[in-house]
């Protein structure tokens, strides 16, 4: 894989990937604001086209600066340390470097991450993960170079390891001469002009050069008119114990390759004979999606990490497939006979995620909820799980109390199924890869876990692999 640097817009840089930086101090903002709550965020250039989205859109917070001082009539400036809270679902932010950027990777590539310091760890990774090449291209400042923005190229650069082209290579060096971040920040044209402004202003100097503290990876949506629209689909990382739902971003290949898929009669059980609208929310790599288009249901797969996401189109190509998480299902009101979640919804934020699947399902509408857990009752995986990996069990809270809470659905049903899934040595390893809690485990704790697979494996397998039994837990409501 290559990585290619545009230190301004204008110069010619193409790629499947394209990343995006304004980091002094548009992008570091974005960044922080969609990670404090805000849905989406538009980037204008043009003052006016900012104030029209707010009396286009409903619940609209304007953001915006011109020489240090903020837009008449806005409520923020463009200090990330203004975003630490949602004022509102949507921002809408003057940007006149950041805008022009941002439409100009769009036209070039087939995806867009914004990046900054703040968040340089998770684009880094995202970007590794869909396995294409990179073109960073750098704001600037009025169409030259900006110091600040080549920096961060750079640590882009450097953090993938991939080959580099000359300008991408000219960006790590700039990066190595300066002992910090905040030191090329500060002899930036962009640094000094908030240093002239006073000290408020210098004080996002520091800030906006922490490296690696935001999780969050904001993505180009498409143009709203003569605005740039920015998300970040998310999963609530509600239940942190099992590991963190952003981390199967590093695995995909993993999971697609291990996982198994759903028995037919489970899916028939969670999503009726008859063909319906069927939503599948927080696909992954498809593993439920295709077996509901087997059994010829119109599917949409939600799913928030662009990594899986790819892995399911190509899967599961018959499906329609969107960019989304539970909390914000990119839906309309009552679209849907059922709404589906495998292996899915103990991330979710339950209320808000509850809420919003209501909202999309039609009158008597369906819930689904599933998952394949193994069976421990055979004394392989009952090692295997003790020992090594930890048991997989669904209890009350996963499903029943949410459920039941939320005062939205009848009385849950509940079913469960079995099932054999046949292994070699490899698959094993990628199964117990694709876990959350041990893609955050660091290389040399994950090479001792899987050394204690390999053992496990040898003592225990034929010659043809080794049978693994799982149970499919499901359970179904219906719309109250």
């Amino acid at each position: 894989m290559r990585v290619h640097v545009a230190f301004t817009p204008d110069e010619s840089a193409a790629a499947p990937t394209g990343v995006v930086i304004d980091v002094i101090r548009a992008t570091s903002t974005i960044c922080q604001a969609l990670d404090a709550g805000y849905a989406r965020v538009y980037c204008t250039a043009d003052v006016e086209d900012a104030r029209r989205l707010r009396d286009e859109l409903e619940g609209v917070t304007l953001g915006g600066e011109r020489l240090g001082v903020r837009i008449e009539g806005f409520d923020l400036g463009n200090s990330p340390t203004e975003y630490l809270e949602p004022r509102s679902p949507v921002l809408a932010m003057s940007t006149t470097n950041g805008t022009r950027a941002i439409v100009t990777a769009a036209e070039r590539c087939d995806r867009v991450l914004i990046a900054s310091l703040l968040n340089l760890g998770a684009v880094v990774e995202a970007a590794r993960a869909h396995g294409d090449e990179v073109a960073v291209f750098c704001a600037g400042v009025k169409g030259a170079f900006a110091l600040d923005d080549a920096y961060v190229a750079g640590r882009v650069a450097e953090r993938l390891g991939w080959e580099r082209s000359d300008a991408a290579e000219a960006a790590v060096r700039l990066t190595s001469s300066y002992p910090t971040a905040e030191e090329a920040f500060r002899q930036s044209r962009s640094g000094r002009n908030l240093i002239d402004n006073g000290p408020e202003l210098e004080a996002d100097i520091p800030y906006c050069a922490r490296e690696s503290v935001l999780d969050v990876v904001p993505r180009f949506q498409g143009m709203h008119g003569v605005a740039a629209e920015i998300a970040t689909p998310c999963i609530v990382n509600r239940d942190e114990h099992r590991g963190r739902a952003t981390s199967f971003a590093s695995v995909a290949d993993a999971y697609e390759r291990s996982r198994p898929e759903y028995p037919a009669d489970a899916i028939r059980w969670l999503a009726g004979d008859q063909p319906g609208d069927v939503v599948d929310l927080g696909a992954g790599t498809g593993k439920l999606t295709r077996g509901l288009v087997a059994l010829g249901h119109r599917v949409t797969a939600v799913e928030p990490l662009g990594e899986m996401l790819d892995r399911l189109r190509r899967a599961v190509p018959e499906a329609h497939s969107v960019e989304g998480s539970a909390e914000q299902i990119p839906l309309p009101d009552a679209s849907a006979d059922v709404v589906a979640c495998a292996q899915a919804f103990h991330w979710f934020d339950h209320a808000a995620a509850l809420r919003e699947i209501a909202r999309v399902l039609r009158p008597t509408g369906r819930l689904a909820l599933v998952w394949n857990t193994r069976d421990d009752s055979r004394p392989w995986v009952a090692e295997l799980s003790d020992a090594i990996i930890g048991r997989e069990t669904i209890v009350d809270g996963d499903a029943l109390e949410p459920v039941a809470a939320s005062a939205l659905f009848g009385p849950v049903e509940q079913a469960t199924f079995s099932f054999v899934q046949r292994l070699e040595r490899e698959t094993l390893f990628d199964l117990v890869r694709s876990r959350s809690y041990c893609a955050v485990m660091s290389p040399v704790e994950r090479d001792e876990v899987l050394a204690r697979v390999d053992t496990l494996y040898d003592a225990h397998a034929g010659s043809d692999g080794i049978d693994l039994p799982y149970l499919t837990e499901c359970f179904r409501a219906t719309l109250a």
